[in-house]
Order: C-alpha cells, then sequence, then structure tokens
C-alpha cells in the first residue's frame, strides 16, 4: 500500500467517527415533531416531542416522520423509504409507534404526498388488524435484514377505539360536533377472532415494548364479559399512550401529561415521561 492509501484510510476512519449515527421514528400525532391542536389553536407547541429526547439521550441525529392522523401504512412506508436513502451504518436505530388499525393510508403523485381517512372504505376491524400485524412483520424484517437496531410500539389502540364505538375527532370537537358512531358488527364474535389472530402472531412479534398493545379495560372485558381467560398473560400488554398519559380521564387528571381535559395528546411533561420510559425499554 502507498503512503496516500493508508492516509485516505485513516482519514475515512477518522470521518466515520464522527459521523453522528441517525435515529428514525414514525408515528401520528402523539409522535408528529410540529403537532397541532385544533382544540387550543391559540397555544404553542414548539416543545421538544419524545423522540428529540430518545435521540438526545442516545448522542444521536433524529430524522422524525411522524405525521397527524397517519395509519399503519404511512407508519412502515416512510420508514422504509428513509432506510432505502441512508447508508446502514449510518443508521443507530429505527423506532415505529403503531396507530390504529382502521386508519387508511395513500399516496398521490410522484412527491409522494401522503393522504388519510380515519376509516378505511375497504375491508373489516379483523382484516385491518391483520393488515396492520403483516406490517408489523414487514417491518422486522425490514430492519433484521439491514442489521439495524429497531424497536416498536403500540402508541394508541389497534382496534379498541373502533369496536367501542368512534367518537367525534379532535377537529369535530372544535366545530362542536358531537357523536358516537356504535360498532356495526358481532362485537363479541369480531372480538374473540381478533384476539386469536394476536395469539397467531404472537410468537412471531419481537422487540415490541408492550405487546400486543390491549389495554387493561379491554383485557378486562375479555376476561369479565367473554367469560374466558387472557390469552396472552405471559405479555405485559398496554399502549404507550395510555401506559404514559393514563388509563382514563381520573389517571389522566392525576398525572397532568395532557394538553387538557379536552385534548389527551402529550403535553411537554408528557412527552418527557413517555422518552424515559422508551429509554428504559430499549434492548440495544
Amino acid at each position: 500500500q502507498t503512503r496516500t492509501s493508508i492516509r485516505k484510510k485513516k482519514s475515512l476512519r477518522i470521518i466515520s467517527v464522527f459521523i453522528m449515527k441517525k435515529l428514525i421514528v414514525s408515528g401520528d400525532s402523539c409522535t408528529e415533531p410540529y403537532f397541532y391542536s385544533p382544540l387550543h389553536p391559540e397555544t404553542d407547541f414548539d416543545f421538544p416531542k419524545w423522540p428529540e429526547y430518545v435521540g438526545k439521550h442516545l448522542g444521536m441525529e433524529v430524522i422524525n416522520l411522524a405525521r397527524g392522523g397517519a395509519g399503519n401504512e404511512f407508519i412502515y412506508s416512510s420508514i422504509q423509504d428513509v432506510i432505502m436513502e441512508i447508508p446502514n451504518e449510518e443508521i443507530g436505530l429505527v423506532i415505529a409507534g403503531w396507530s390504529q388499525s382502521h386508519r387508511y393510508d395513500w399516496e398521490l403523485g410522484k412527491r409522494s404526498h401522503w393522504q388519510s381517512r380515519r376509516v378505511s372504505k375497504f375491508g373489516d376491524i379483523y382484516n385491518w388488524v391483520k393488515k396492520s400485524l403483516r406490517l408489523y412483520i414487514a417491518f422486522q424484517n425490514l430492519c433484521e435484514n439491514n442489521n439495524l437496531p429497531y424497536a416498536h410500539f403500540q402508541m394508541n389502540d389497534i382496534f379498541e377505539r373502533y369496536l367501542r364505538g368512534l367518537q367525534e375527532n379532535d377537529i369535530e370537537k372544535s366545530q362542536g360536533i358531537t357523536y358516537k358512531k356504535n360498532f356495526e358488527g358481532d362485537f363479541y364474535k369480531d372480538l374473540k377472532s381478533i384476539i386469536q389472530l394476536l395469539v397467531q402472531y404472537d410468537t412471531h412479534i419481537k422487540n415490541f415494548i408492550g405487546w400486543p398493545g390491549v389495554s387493561k379495560q379491554m383485557r378486562l372485558r375479555i376476561i369479565g364479559d367473554l367469560q374466558s381467560g387472557w390469552p396472552l398473560s405471559h405479555r405485559e400488554s398496554f399502549t404507550m399512550h395510555a401506559h404514559i398519559i393514563g388509563n382514563n380521564e381520573l389517571e389522566q387528571d392525576n398525572k397532568g401529561l395532557t394538553i387538557s381535559k379536552l385534548d389527551d395528546h402529550p403535553n411537554e411533561d408528557g412527552h418527557k415521561a413517555m422518552a424515559k420510559f422508551i429509554i428504559q425499554n430499549l434492548k440495544l
């Protein structure tokens, strides 16, 4: 080897030492970097969100792809697109904060302009959950095939809010619209089918904080109303939002981690609490 080639190799090693690894994150409004509340249009929400605290703790540059109202197809796709653009050696960690399965995402144009619907026009809750679980496996395979450390969790419930009956969203609340759209299927039959689906996927899910992302209230309802045991009792099971912010209005009031009684998105302290918990549960 010539002296020139040796010097080049040394300089490349030095440069690689100082390249800050990237933390790639995607999710919905509870992760969104530019969050805006239609219920509090006068409030400035320009404070760090949980990915920024996690990135600072790990010494990583944050790439936050999250978008309010996003579904799981957007979350997976946005992560995949960025992983394809960035050299693997520059990525330190990938995190997906999964959303509700009934949300529907699609792209428009070559610039990949994403849009979302609160509820898909096609399919049913069972198959929406199944589609999301497939995306969770695809996310794992994407990261493992590229030798990338990863973690994921259920930020909001995957099916519960839809089965309980959808109520007005934040935009509708800000417009004074109130309603409850009752679930039109067979609640207990569909719930049993979804539980069986979660059991089927149980051994295939890895690095998932709080798997299978079913709330304490729903687990109690399964045990009580269905008069059966909770088949995944060996799993901790929670949604990140409820686990950190509060499972109900009383818990949320006591913790004080939400924006307000009207808007249960995490406030600045809520994002700090979420980041602390995620850091404690990362397996790197």
